[in-house]
Formats: C-alpha cells, structure tokens, sequence
C-alpha cells in the first residue's frame, strides 16, 4: 500500500494543500489517516475518490 502525504496528494488532485484540509473539514475529500504526527491518504482511495462520479466538480465546492 502506497501512502500520499498531503503535498503528493494536492498535486496528484492538481489543487493546493490548503484546498485539500478545507475538502476534508467540509466532509467532500476522504478523510486522511494519522501515523504518528504524520497526516497521509492510501493511493488508492485517492484514485477511487477521482474515478467516482460523486466527486465534487469546481463549480459545486464552496470554500
């Protein structure tokens, strides 16, 4: 299993890390896992999280 730490899954999301913790705050990004002080996202729930169809478009996130 390959972990993304947060400046690997902005990029990967093209969005900025700021974007990313308002996303899981606001409960519309998967919520992160801790390992120790260590804030990171499994590869593979960001890549289902960018094919779904439930995924926020630009027009729909409010920041």
């Amino acid at each position: 299993m390959e972990l993304l730490r947060i400046s690997e899954t902005a990029e990967k999301c093209r969005v900025s890390e700021r974007t990313i913790q308002r996303l899981v705050a606001a409960d519309r990004f998967p919520q992160p896992v801790r390992i120790g002080a260590r804030v990171v996202w499994p590869r593979e729930v960001i890549d289902d999280f960018l094919r779904g169809n439930d995924r926020p478009g630009v027009e729909d996130i409010q920041l």
